[in-house]
């Protein structure tokens, strides 16, 4: 097998990998990504102590930049399951530790290295029904009863008046959502034939991950007049 990063090929058979995957939930649970870190490890080997220095100076060189395509390829160089292309990533392929150099012993440099490093991508799931991370909405219902005025006095305690025998039914339906990879969708409003003003929609820019953005966040507002009870119950 041959582990490939970018431009740059591991010997034949000479690192060790092991692939780990964890998941990127939303508040309900639901994965809107994975992290998938790939741990590599080897020992670099050579004739002379310097043709193994200008080796482990071109995997230096070859790790020092992110966002590049890295893949285990069969000895012809032909595809396997494991492959990561930077384009498909949020961020793009990282490299998170090393290469590290962790054994000091005195044969070290002469004619072989050990060395380790660790690479991490987040992957966005497919499937477009989980690319809502959050979803929150609020309905707030009010009035309809009487409305009472409380008067001061000169002398003596204020006295309670009432002005209205009955008063509008308002509501107010207000909520936030967040998407992974854009905006989601804002629904409709819950009463459109007494909305009496135009919704008010929020839009937060995205967070940076590396070359590209996730959590996109909108909120909205739809305001309620009616003469008769507004009840209902907000989107979930």
């Amino acid at each position: 097998m041959i582990l490939k990063y970018g431009e740059f090929s591991h010997e034949v058979g000479e690192p060790s990998l092991v692939i780990s995957k964890r998941p990127v939930l939303s508040d309900s649970g639901v994965p809107v990504a994975h992290i998938e870190t790939w741990t590599i490890t080897g020992m670099l080997l050579a004739s002379s102590s310097s043709l193994l220095d200008d080796a482990i100076a071109e995997m230096i060189e070859a790790y020092s930049v992110d966002r590049q395509d890295i893949a285990l390829l069969f000895t012809d160089e032909s595809d396997t399951q494991h492959t990561i292309e930077n384009s498909s990533t949020k961020g793009g392929v990282r490299i998170i530790d090393g290469p590290n150099f962790p054994n000091g012993k005195a044969n070290e440099y002469v004619n072989k290295r050990e060395y380790n490093l660790t690479i991490e991508a987040e992957i966005p799931v497919t499937q477009p029904l989980t690319g809502v991370v959050s979803f929150t909405e609020t309905l707030t219902t009010f009035g309809g009863g009487p409305r009472v005025a409380v008067i001061e006095r000169a002398i003596g305690l204020p006295i309670a008046q009432t002005t209205r025998r009955a008063t509008i039914y308002e509501a107010i339906q207000s909520g936030s959502a967040t998407g992974y990879s854009g905006l989601p969708a804002i629904p409709g409003p819950l009463f459109p034939n007494a909305q009496y003003d135009n919704p008010r929609i929020s839009v937060v820019s995205p967070k940076r991950r590396g070359l590209s953005f996730t959590h996109y966040q909108v909120s909205w507002e739809y305001r309620f007049r009616s003469a008769f009870p507004l009840s209902g119950t907000p989107n979930s």
